[in-house]
């Protein structure tokens, strides 16, 4: 396993982001997209808990991206289908 996938698998959102995250998605109107500047990748709020993706470039730091936004979401109960 390559050092970065290592720091992915272990990585955990802090307590600011979850807070932030519970803030900033709870005000994301349904059909709204959130694309992260820089990101490769994009998602579209489907409903109050879910989101999905609406794109995402194929490229190691939008595999890596995706996969910290996945764990941010989860610490907040909200959905992301693929």
């Amino acid at each position: 396993m390559a050092m970065n996938e290592q720091f992915l698998e272990n990585w955990e959102p802090n307590e600011w982001l979850v807070e932030w995250a519970k803030q900033f998605f709870d005000g994301v109107h349904i059909g709204e997209i959130w694309a992260p500047e820089g990101s490769g990748i994009s998602y579209v709020k489907t409903s109050d808990n879910t989101w999905s993706v609406l794109r995402m470039v194929g490229h190691p730091m939008a595999t890596a991206y995706h996969t910290k936004f996945r764990k941010t979401f989860a610490a907040i109960d909200v959905a992301i289908l693929n």
